[in-house]
């Protein structure tokens, strides 16, 4: 464990787990991606450790920054993330409200750092606090747009909040005979892992992208091993839903709870089915009528990658746009080089696909 003196703050790396554990049980906004055992998920899952710091301010005051640090580089060329990508946000933890000057001495931290590039993405609260700090040090804005439904009204409220669109779509579920099941642990995650593996297969054929290598990528995208283990780790706070069609899973959706916050974490469905039965709305409305009950403060339906179709469906449940970033400090400008790289990768990437749809599509024509 490292120690060292800052002008304004005592930082300790790894942050202590007890500490780190009251923060998150003295408040209720805290975010699920925001716990020490997200974070140990994270590093067995990863080419990640514990980065986390735990912060003294001069009042005493304690703050807590979950972070990870990438393990396959030397310390001065490696990444720093609060979150790594795909593993939801971080940002600062404390007791009460985190402050301006709270951040603006943990960016002045961060900026110090032995790492290459640190990247911190907090929840949409703290965007602000950290907008202005982050500029003030010359960092680079990644801006990201999460749909949030806040759950300040009872559910009969919530509802009449709903567009029409929406509640015709739960009714048409309903008399279509979708049932929802609040399900939890292992046997419900891998239910949820092949109806996820069912869409990659319906995506790839209708993308026309070599099955082998849809699957490859599906599964370093979403590796089963890493549900698994949030299941397990977090217990009844991961909750898997699954809609059923004559006892057929044909949707599901994965929310996370903690405190008073809940989000929509990972979805997937047989979209030729669900989506003639709407079996998704009916899902969204049980989740949002849990988080409710539960007294969650929002229900998070995260980010929807700029589609706007998505956007609406969303928009559609009563929930509103909310900007949070990627706050990216750099000991050296690697984005210059790494951002065009990785934008050329793409584009090959893309392009070797379409060639070879185009081969097996000739193929199919002629027969062979």
């Amino acid at each position: 464990m490292a120690l060292a003196s800052m002008t304004t703050l005592r930082v300790t790396t790894p942050a202590t787990r007890s500490a780190w554990e009251k923060l998150v049980s003295a408040n209720a906004s805290t975010v699920p991606s925001q716990t020490p055992m997200w974070l140990d998920a994270v590093c067995a899952h990863g080419p990640w450790e514990d980065a986390s710091r735990l912060y003294e301010t001069d009042d005493g005051r304690p703050l807590v920054l979950p972070m990870a640090r990438h393990t396959r580089l030397p310390r001065n060329l490696t990444s720093e993330d609060s979150m790594p990508s795909t593993w939801g946000t971080g940002g600062l933890l404390c007791a009460d409200r985190v402050r301006a000057q709270d951040v603006a001495a943990v960016v002045a931290d961060l900026c110090t750092g032995r790492a290459l590039r640190t990247t911190v993405r907090p929840d949409f609260e703290q965007a602000p606090l950290w907008t202005a700090a982050a500029r003030a040090a010359g960092a680079q804005e990644l801006p990201i747009t999460h749909h949030v439904l806040d759950l300040d009204r009872n559910f009969d409220q919530l509802w009449a909040g709903f567009s029409s669109a929406a509640r015709r779509a739960i009714r048409k579920a309903e008399k279509e005979h979708v049932t929802i099941e609040e399900c939890y642990g292992r046997a419900a995650v891998l239910e949820f892992y092949r109806l996820y593996e069912g869409w990659i297969d319906q995506r790839a054929r209708t993308r026309s992208i070599p099955l082998p290598v849809a699957r490859r990528m599906s599964r370093i995208n979403e590796p089963l091993p890493r549900l698994l283990t949030l299941s397990q780790a977090l217990g009844k706070a991961f909750t898997v839903w699954i809609a059923r069609l004559d006892g057929v899973a044909i949707a599901a959706m994965i929310t996370v709870v903690q405190g008073a916050i809940a989000q929509s974490w990972r979805v997937t469905s047989n979209r030729e089915v669900a989506d003639r039965v709407r079996a998704m709305d009916l899902v969204h409305r049980h989740a949002i009528e849990f988080a409710t009950l539960r007294g969650c403060r929002y229900y998070n339906m995260g980010d929807s990658g700029g589609v706007e179709s998505l956007m609406r469906y969303k928009a559609r449940f009563g929930a509103t746009p909310r900007t949070l970033a990627n706050y990216r400090f750099e000991r050296l400008p690697v984005s210059a080089v790494t951002v065009p790289a990785l934008a050329l990768r793409h584009r090959a990437e893309n392009a070797v696909l379409e060639v070879a749809s185009r081969l097996r599509a000739r193929r199919a024509a002629s027969g062979v």
